[in-house]
């Protein structure tokens, strides 16, 4: 009987040591899929950052394509600006010479009041 008593000790013990460690098992189990469950939900942050980075990048893009466009448009303007500057510049430069001949021609003539003609 005492031998009964002690393997029954035994296999209690063996059962509480097994129900233990199946408890720790289990509580291990559960601090892993909670450890998975917050990666998983870092993971999503990290995902949506990510589509927003992109989504943002994708806009300055465009805006930096309409800052371009706006910077080609100003140079063909300014290059046109000079077009007219330098044609205006031709316009004037033939215009003194043309004054200038008139009033050498009108140097060489002789009229009434030639004398009393003052430059302003």
């Amino acid at each position: 009987a005492s031998r009964s008593a002690e393997a029954a000790n035994e296999i209690k013990e063996l059962v509480s040591n097994a129900n233990t460690k199946a408890n720790n098992g289990k509580l291990a189990t559960d601090e892993m899929i909670n450890g998975y469950t917050s990666l998983n939900n870092s993971i999503d942050k990290t995902l949506t950052i990510m589509e927003d980075v992109k989504l943002a990048s994708q806009e300055q893009t465009k805006e930096i394509i309409k800052i371009n466009n706006s910077i080609m448009n100003i140079e063909n303007k300014i290059n046109k600006n000079a077009t007219i500057s330098n044609t205006t510049k031709e316009i004037a430069q033939n215009t003194k010479q043309i004054a200038k001949e008139i009033v050498e021609d009108v140097d060489k003539k002789e009229f009434l009041g030639k004398d009393e003609v003052r430059v302003k």
